[in-house]
């Protein structure tokens, strides 16, 4: 009876400690890479409710600035084929380092850069959120509610676009800030 009530006990744990879990392993594919091009470690997270559809890299014309974009959706879909990928970094001036997945509706787009932002404080608010300060503002476009937050780090910055709509909230989307803060700070 013991040793059955230890491997339940055990059983629990496991499936306790892969459900609270963010990552499901998308950004192992590309972190190497990105942490190389951006001379930094970034941390993207994952979400199992909000898949990574698109993750690519581009760089400023002019100076040392790159930028890692990632784009989250509702819906992954498929996969682009690769002669669409390649226009589509002919066109973006960028290196696509997962997916082009046609996921809709895309929810929100994190960019990391690998320098630090400077943003006017006119238009925006300001929220602190563990001892990071968290410039946001709000705006409607096309009759969805949007929210745009931008934050600096240690070696450089995130900005994050969210459109809130599919069950997105505004609270949802500073918990995502947040998430990111305590894994960078």
């Amino acid at each position: 009876m013991r040793l059955g009530t230890g491997i339940l006990f055990m059983t629990f744990m496991l499936l306790l400690s892969a459900c609270s879990s963010q990552s499901s392993g998308v950004t192992d594919s590309f972190d190497e890479q990105v942490n190389e091009e951006l001379g930094t470690e970034v941390f993207i997270p994952e979400y199992k409710e909000y898949p990574i559809t698109s993750a690519q890299i581009v760089s400023a014309p002019t100076g040392d600035a790159k930028n890692l974009a990632v784009v989250y959706s509702r819906n992954k879909g498929t996969l682009m084929d690769e002669e669409f990928i390649d226009d589509y970094e002919k066109d973006m001036g960028s290196n696509v380092v997962y997916g082009l997945y046609d996921g809709e509706p895309w929810l929100f787009r994190i960019t990391y850069s690998n320098v630090k932002t400077t943003i006017s404080t006119d238009d925006t608010e300001m929220k602190n959120i563990n001892g990071v300060d968290v410039r946001f503002s709000e705006s409607k476009v096309k009759d969805e509610e949007v929210v745009l937050m931008f934050f600096n780090v240690e070696e450089g910055s995130y900005s994050i676009e969210f459109v809130l709509r599919e069950g997105l909230t505004k609270d949802k989307a500073f918990g995502i800030a947040e998430s990111i803060i305590k894994k960078t700070t």
